[in-house]
C-alpha cells in the first residue's frame, strides 16, 4: 500500500497535489474493490503523475493487473 501523505508531499512541490490526490483516491478505490476505475482524460504530464502513483502500489501477480499483461 502506498504512503498517501508522502506521495502528496512529493507532488505538492510541483503544484500537482490536487491531481495526485484525485488519482490516489481512484487507485485506493480500485485496490479495495478490485474493480477498474476510470479517470478523466489525462494529458501527458498527468499520465506521468498517474504512473508514479501506480508504481507505489504492490503488483498482484496473476490478478489481471496491467503489469502482468
Amino acid at each position: 500500500m502506498a504512503d498517501r501523505e508522502k506521495i502528496l508531499r512529493y507532488f505538492k512541490a510541483g503544484g500537482d497535489e490536487q491531481l495526485a490526490a484525485k488519482l490516489l483516491d481512484l487507485a485506493e478505490g480500485a485496490n479495495k474493490s478490485r474493480k477498474f476505475r476510470v479517470s478523466e482524460f489525462l494529458d501527458p504530464h498527468a499520465y506521468n503523475v498517474a504512473e508514479i502513483i501506480a508504481a507505489n502500489y504492490e503488483c498482484r501477480k496473476g490478478e489481471g493487473c496491467l503489469c502482468c499483461r
